[in-house]
C-alpha cells in the first residue's frame, strides 16, 4: 500500500480574543440552478450539467446508502508549538478531543475514530496583549530553492483595529436562505440569528427582510422598498421571519440580485449592507462572484454560515470581494458567541482602504494580498503579505476611517519561517482565481495562474500534483473508473441531500420522435409529492408527440399530471443506487406510487422510453462503488425496472412482447 503524504500551510483564523483552525472534511451536496444541457455529462456525478453550471455533473458525487460501514475511520492529531504565545486550553465543538503533553508541545487528538461527516474545528484563546500589530520580513533561501520572481523576500503585516468610533446609519437587506438543506436545527438557528440582528438596528438605520428557497421571498412583496427601522417595522420583520420553514432549492443568486438592487444608489454618509445567512450549498459559485462583483457597487456583503460543514470558501470570498466579513456557526450552542462577534462588527469598518508605504519599498507588481479585504473591522485583525524586491527598515501603515483617518509606522523584523511564502501564494492564487471568473476568456491570467502554481509550488483551477509509484498495479493495463461515494453530512438526513441535489429539466426530448405538442402540466396531486418527499413543482413544461392517428396533442389534465409526477418523483429519485433518501427503505412506497397510477393514468403518454433509460442507467453505471450491497441494489433495480415495464405495457405505452432494458435486445427508444 502506498502513503501518500503533503503539506498544508496556512494561518489562523483570529476573532476577538479567540483563534481558529478549521479543517474541511465534508463534500456537502449542492443545489444546481439552471436547464439542464443535453449533451455528455461533464463527470459521474448525481446531477445534470445546466447551462448555469456546465460541470454541475462533477460536484455532487453519490452519497453512501443508509447504514453502509464506515469506509474511512478518520484520525487527527495536531501538535501545538506555543512559540511564545500563552493559549487559555484548547477545544473542538464537533468532536471528542483528548490532550496531552509531548516533548514540550501540546498533542490534541481526537478521542475515538470518527466518521467524515463534519469539518474538525479546533479553538483556544489567546491573551488580549498578545494581539498587537507587527511587520516581519522572511528572506528568500539562496539557490534553488530560493526566489523564482526575483523577489528579496515575504513581508507580513499585521493590524489590530483602533477603538470603535460612532457609527453612520445603516441600510441593510436581510436575507434568509430557508432551502431544504436549512431543515432542522438550521433554519431555528438562521431564524434567531436574522431577528437578533434586526433588533439592533436603531432609528437611523433601514432595512428590508427576506427569505428565499427556490423564489425570494420580500418582506414589502415585489415592489416593496426599504423601512425605517421603528419598533413595529422590526415586529413586522420578526413575525414575517417566524414563518420561514426549510424547503426548496437554493436559488441564491435573485436573492441577491434583489438586495443589491434595493441598496442602489447608496448614499455616501451610509453604509449599505446586505446581511446573508445560508449554508452556502450551491453549485454556481463563479456565476455569483461574477454577479456579486459587476452589481455590488457599495454594497458590503455581511455573512454568517450555519452548518456543521458550511461552504466558507465561497462565502467568504463573497465577503471578501465587497470588503465585508464572513462567520461560521456550526451549532446552536455556538450561535450566541458567534452574534456576540457579529454584532460588534456589524456595519462599516473603523478603517478602510489601507496602504502601505516606505521610502525604497520595491513591491512586485501587484503581489500585496489579504486575509480579507483592505478594511480593518472591529475585534478582527487584518493580515497583509507581500513580496518585495528591497525592504525598508520600518513600513508606514495609513487608512480611512474617523475624522483624523489612521496611521501606524511598524518596524520591519527579519524572521525565518519559510510557510509564509506558500501562504502567500495560496492568496494570491485566490484573488486571481477571482479575478478569472470575472474575465473567464482571459488568456493572460491563466498562463499567470499556471507560472504562479508551478514556481511556488501551490495548486490552482488549473494545476494537480501528480504522486508517481515506480511499481506496476495493473499489468494488464485495464482501465477502471471508480467512482467514490461520500457521506451524508451530519445532520442532513438522506431526503435533504437528495433535494439538494435534485435534477430538473426545463425540457425533455420524449421518444419516440415526431411532430411536438407543447403541454403545460399543473402540479402533481399531493399524495405524489408526499412520496416523493421534495417540493411539487408550481407546474411542468414537456414537449410530447401526438399518438398515432391522432389530429393534435389534447391530453386528458389528470392524465398528464400523474405523467408529471411520476417523471418528478424519478427526477429526484436519480440513479436508484447513487444517492437517494432511502434508496433500499422505501421501494415499497414507489410501488404503492406505481399501483396508484397504474389505473390507466398514463395511457398515451409516451415516456417510457426516458423513464425505463433512467432506471436502465442507474443499474448499468452507477453500482460498483457499493460492493457490500451491490447484490441487494442490483435486486431492487431489477425489480423496479420490471414492474415499470410491467405497468407501462399494461398502459398501452409498451407493446406487448417489446423487450425492456436487460433482457438482450436493444431498447426501443433507441434509433
Amino acid at each position: 500500500m502506498a502513503e501518500v503524504s503533503f503539506e498544508l500551510a496556512g494561518l489562523l483564523t483570529v476573532e476577538g480574543d479567540e483563534a481558529e483552525w478549521r479543517f474541511p472534511l465534508v463534500v456537502a451536496p449542492k443545489y444546481i440552478p439552471g436547464a439542464a444541457l443535453e449533451v455528455q455529462p461533464a463527470g459521474l456525478g448525481s446531477a445534470w450539467d445546466t447551462d448555469q453550471v456546465p460541470d454541475a455533473s462533477r460536484l455532487n458525487p453519490p452519497i453512501l446508502l443508509p447504514g453502509y460501514p464506515d469506509p474511512v475511520r478518520l484520525g487527527i492529531a495536531v501538535d501545538w508549538d506555543p512559540a511564545g504565545l500563552s493559549v487559555d486550553g484548547f477545544g473542538s465543538s464537533l468532536h471528542a478531543v483528548t490532550e496531552s503533553r509531548v516533548a514540550g508541545t501540546t498533542r490534541i487528538r481526537l478521542a475515538q475514530p470518527e466518521r467524515v461527516d463534519r469539518d474538525f474545528i479546533l479553538r483556544c484563546r489567546l491573551r488580549p496583549d498578545q494581539l498587537q500589530a507587527s511587520a516581519v520580513l522572511v528572506r528568500d533561501e539562496p539557490g534553488p530553492a530560493g526566489s523564482a520572481d526575483g523577489a528579496a523576500g515575504t513581508v507580513m503585516v499585521t493590524l489590530v483595529p483602533p477603538p470603535e468610533v460612532s457609527r453612520r446609519g445603516r441600510d441593510v437587506v436581510f436575507l434568509l436562505d430557508r432551502s431544504g438543506s436549512m431543515d432542522g436545527w438550521k433554519i431555528a438557528a438562521a431564524r434567531r440569528a436574522v431577528a437578533r440582528m434586526v433588533d439592533t438596528l436603531g432609528p437611523d438605520d433601514r432595512l428590508e427582510v427576506a427569505t428565499f428557497s427556490t423564489r425570494p421571498d420580500f418582506l414589502g412583496g415585489d415592489r416593496g422598498g426599504l423601512r425605517p427601522a421603528s419598533d413595529r417595522n422590526r415586529f413586522r420583520a420578526v413575525e414575517f421571519l417566524s414563518q420561514a420553514s426549510a424547503g426548496g432549492g437554493t436559488a441564491m443568486a435573485p436573492a441577491i440580485q434583489r438586495a443589491m438592487a434595493l441598496l442602489q444608489p447608496t448614499p455616501p454618509a451610509r453604509d449599505a449592507i446586505v446581511f446573508l445567512v445560508t449554508d452556502g450549498q450551491v453549485g454556481n459559485e463563479d456565476g455569483l462572484l461574477r454577479g456579486v462583483g459587476t452589481d455590488a457597487g457599495a454594497c458590503r456583503f455581511q455573512i454568517l454560515g450555519i452548518d456543521e460543514a458550511v461552504n466558507d470558501g465561497l462565502l467568504k470570498r463573497l465577503a471578501d470581494s465587497t470588503g465585508g466579513w464572513f462567520l461560521a456557526a456550526e451549532s446552536e450552542d455556538r450561535l450566541d458567541a458567534v452574534l456576540v462577534d457579529a454584532s460588534r462588527k456589524y456595519g462599516g469598518p473603523v478603517v478602510t482602504d489601507i496602504r502601505l508605504q516606505a521610502p525604497g519599498l520595491d513591491w512586485l507588481d501587484d503581489a500585496l494580498v489579504s486575509s480579507g479585504s483592505l478594511d480593518l473591522y472591529p475585534g478582527t485583525p487584518l493580515v497583509l503579505l507581500g513580496r518585495c524586491r528591497l525592504a525598508p527598515e520600518s513600513l508606514a501603515v495609513t487608512g480611512g476611517g474617523g475624522p483624523e483617518g489612521f496611521s501606524r509606522t511598524l518596524a520591519l523584523n527579519i524572521v525565518q519561517e519559510p510557510a509564509l511564502r506558500k501562504v502567500w501564494a495560496r492568496w494570491r492564487v485566490r484573488d486571481l482565481e477571482d479575478r478569472l471568473v470575472r474575465a473567464p476568456r482571459a488568456a493572460e491570467l491563466r498562463q499567470q495562474l499556471v507560472e504562479l502554481s508551478r514556481a511556488q509550488g501551490v495548486l490552482c483551477r488549473f494545476t494537480a500534483f501528480l504522486a508517481v509509484d515506480d511499481a506496476s498495479a495493473n499489468p494488464g493495463g485495464r482501465l477502471e473508473t471508480i467512482l467514490q461515494p461520500v457521506e451524508t453530512p451530519r445532520g442532513w438526513t438522506p431526503a435533504l441531500a437528495s433535494r439538494a441535489m435534485e435534477k430538473r429539466r426545463s425540457r425533455v426530448d420524449w421518444l419516440p420522435s415526431g411532430e411536438e405538442s407543447s403541454v403545460a402540466l399543473p402540479c402533481p396531486e399531493p399524495c405524489v409529492a408526499e412520496v416523493m418527499d421534495m417540493p411539487a413543482p408550481a407546474f411542468m413544461r414537456m414537449d410530447a408527440p401526438a399518438p398515432a392517428g391522432s389530429a393534435g396533442g389534447n391530453r386528458e389534465p389528470e392524465t398528464l399530471c400523474a405523467a408529471a409526477g411520476l417523471l418528478e418523483f424519478l427526477e429526484g429519485l436519480g440513479p436508484v443506487a447513487d444517492r437517494t433518501a432511502g434508496t433500499l427503505d422505501f421501494p415499497e412506497a414507489f410501488f404503492e406510487l406505481l399501483r396508484q397510477l397504474k389505473g390507466g393514468a398514463f395511457r398515451g403518454v409516451p415516456v417510457a422510453g426516458y423513464l425505463l433509460r433512467l432506471l436502465e442507467k442507474a443499474r448499468s453505471r452507477h453500482l460498483h462503488p457499493f460492493k457490500g450491497r451491490q447484490a441487494r441494489i442490483q435486486a431492487v433495480v431489477s425489480e423496479l425496472t420490471l414492474v415499470l415495464r410491467d405497468f407501462l405495457q399494461a398502459c398501452g405505452a409498451l407493446p406487448e412482447g417489446q423487450a425492456g432494458p436487460g433482457e438482450g435486445a436493444r431498447p426501443f427508444w433507441e434509433p
